[in-house]
């Protein structure tokens, strides 16, 4: 996967939230089932976590799937979100396939 200024971002955020409740990446790792190397990856933005793996990290800090992309504690470039948005737009009208994906993605996110 392509590092971008979301899957930093993200990884920013799981990262402060692991860090909060002072848990180690193989505590982290070892509680979602996952190895310690993937949550570097998913830490550093050079992974994003499936679904099953954002309800394991939800649950293990007592929080909604929703409330893991709380950036509101990050610092988040508005530029740099402003052209992951144009970025996003161009594939929605180029790509049928990774507009169904972000689609479901997005669908599945707000309904859970």
């Amino acid at each position: 996967m392509k590092k971008t200024d979301f899957t930093v971002t993200f990884g920013r955020r799981i990262a402060d939230l692991r860090l909060s409740r002072k848990l180690s990446q193989e505590s982290l790792a070892e509680m979602c089932d996952i190895t310690p190397h993937a949550v570097s990856l998913i830490e550093t933005g050079n992974r994003f976590p499936r679904m099953e793996t954002l309800i394991k990290i939800s649950n293990v800090f007592g929080i909604t799937v929703n409330d893991l992309f709380d950036f509101t504690k990050c610092e988040i470039n508005i530029e740099d979100m402003q052209n992951g948005i144009d970025k996003m737009s161009e594939v929605i009208k180029s790509d049928k396939v990774k507009t169904v994906a972000l689609y479901n993605f997005l669908k599945n996110l707000i309904n859970l």
